[in-house]
């Protein structure tokens, strides 16, 4: 199993790092987002109640005519129609936007990663490649090792015989000397 480099490592950590901490920046702002959102709801919350009261209160003075009540109830319907909606409208643009921006973060990530991703098993491939040949070439030269020892070993007892063999004649004469 071959590691890589540190400096590899640390480098898919920061950028990992970073990713991370991009889509924290992003849930954060998503978050002030939906409580900004959540504000304007409750203001238009309150603002219906507050009609609603108003309303009421007309309804217990007793505005004489009914027409003159349908037409209040019908402005102050309309006026919350039209502010939900526009409310509404925007809620969908700032969050239609921010789901575009995610995806398109998440797209990027997901590239970087496959990238990557590519690029370690290129270097792995590579690695292992050039370790293969190393491999074989110490096989070849551990080979040629043995061949030479072996030669070298042979040419070694032959000059011993030889040596030995001279000895031997020497030491004949010598005898046959001090023999005679």
């Amino acid at each position: 199993r071959v590691t890589p480099p540190r400096a590899q490592v640390r480098e898919r950590v920061w950028q990992m790092m970073k990713d991370v901490k991009a889509m924290e920046k992003h849930v954060e702002e998503q978050n002030e987002l939906n409580d900004h959102l959540e504000g304007k709801i409750q203001k238009l919350s309150e603002g219906a109640s507050r009609e609603k009261e108003i309303i009421r209160m007309l309804v217990r003075h007793g505005m004489e005519g009914v027409e003159d009540r349908i037409q209040l109830l019908n402005d102050a319907v309309e006026a919350n129609v039209t502010a939900v909606r526009g409310e509404l409208g925007q809620l969908d643009d700032a969050l239609g936007k921010k789901q575009d921006e995610q995806d398109q973060r998440l797209d990027q990530l997901e590239r970087f990663h496959r990238k990557l991703a590519s690029k370690t098993r290129a270097k792995l491939a590579a690695v292992q490649g050039r370790v293969e040949s190393a491999e074989g070439k110490l096989a070849s030269e551990e080979g040629e090792m043995r061949d030479q020892r072996e030669r070298v070993k042979r040419l070694v007892e032959r000059k011993i015989r030889r040596e030995l063999g001279g000895l031997r004649a020497d030491m004949r004469e010598r005898f046959g000397e001090e023999g005679a």
